[in-house]
Order: structure tokens, then C-alpha cells, then sequence
């Protein structure tokens, strides 16, 4: 059965509307319904967290918020996704990870501490602009699966990586 322009139009909607799924790999089948064969399901990820957006989204802001150069915020963004794609984890498993994203070190032990540092999150004035990062397919990072900020020293695994770029603050490996 072929899908119709109007069948398609609503599939993705409740796709993107689902707090359940998160794109593994940045492809958005929402940016152009006309071109859309078949939604490839292998492309999307079961989150079952009901905070898997939130999550993600508290480690966009915790992680950059406070830089303003073009990239910073969608930087920490496609880090989280190239970590997730490469180590089979949701995206949320991944910033969640024991000293994986340090803004998360120590704020994520037991559920009252994860809604309460996701609350503060949610009143930085730049979290709407960080929503609108899920699902996007950017490149600032040229592939970066690593950073850390240039005003601590170099982490161990930094030489053993290859620097792709810095944005502001962050310097970017893979």
C-alpha cells in the first residue's frame, strides 16, 4: 500500500509530536514530506523515558548555555547523537552516562534529583532555542564524539583523539 501525501503528512507528526522516539543519526523525515518513500523505523530509537527529551535538552544547556558562538549549543547536540549511534544507547542513556557530560555528575542520583536539575534547566533563557536542536542534522563538530572546555586541562583521552574544531569555549575530538 502506497502512502498518500495526507497518510505521510500525519505518520510524521506523530512520530515528531512522541516524546517515546528520538533520531539516532539526525534524519527528519518531517523536512520534506514530498520526497518521503518509506520511514525507515530502524532510524529511530524507543526512549521509554518520559524525561528522554528533557534530559537531553538539560545537557544541551547545562553543557552551553551560557556560550553564544554559532554551533555551541548544536555541538554538545550532535555529541550526544555520535556518542549514542556509536555506543547503541538512547540518546538520554548517553548523557546520563557515569562522567560522560559533567553537568550531570552528581545531579542525576535518583529521580528527585534528576526532575529537580532538568527544573532548573528549564528556566535558562535559552531552553526553547535548545528544544528546536532535536532532531536537527548539523555538522558543526565534524563528526566530534568527545570535547571538553579550554579552561581546564587537556582530559587523558585527548591525545589519543583527533581535534576537529573549537566553538568557543568547547574544543571538539573524534
Amino acid at each position: 500500500m502506497a502512502l498518500t501525501f495526507n497518510m505521510k503528512k500525519h505518520l510524521i507528526y506523530l512520530l515528531t509530536a512522541s516524546t517515546a522516539f528520538a533520531t539516532i543519526d539526525g534524519d527528519r523525515p518531517d523536512l520534506n514530506v514530498d520526497e518521503i518513500d518509506v520511514i525507515k523505523p530502524h532510524r529511530l530509537v524507543y526512549d521509554p523515558c518520559p524525561y528522554a527529551h528533557d534530559i537531553i535538552v538539560a545537557t544541551i544547556i547545562m553543557e552551553a548555555g551560557g556560550e553564544y558562538h554559532v554551533g555551541a549549543l548544536e555541538g554538545v547536540y550532535e555529541v550526544i547523537m555520535n556518542r549514542a549511534k556509536k555506543r547503541n544507547k538512547t540518546p538520554a542513556q548517553v548523557c546520563l552516562q557515569k562522567w560522560q557530560f559533567s553537568c550531570w555528575n552528581g545531579k542525576a542520583d535518583g529521580m528527585k534529583a534528576l526532575e529537580d536539575t532538568i527544573a532548573q534547566a528549564k528556566k535558562h533563557p535559552r531552553w526553547a532555542v535548545a528544544q528546536k536542536i532535536l532532531g536537527t542534522n548539523t555538522n558543526y563538530t565534524k563528526g566530534a564524539d568527545h570535547y571538553y572546555a579550554d579552561y581546564i586541562a587537556a582530559p587523558y583521552w585527548a591525545a589519543s583523539m583527533t581535534q576537529t574544531v573549537k566553538i568557543g569555549k568547547h574544543i571538539f575530538f573524534k
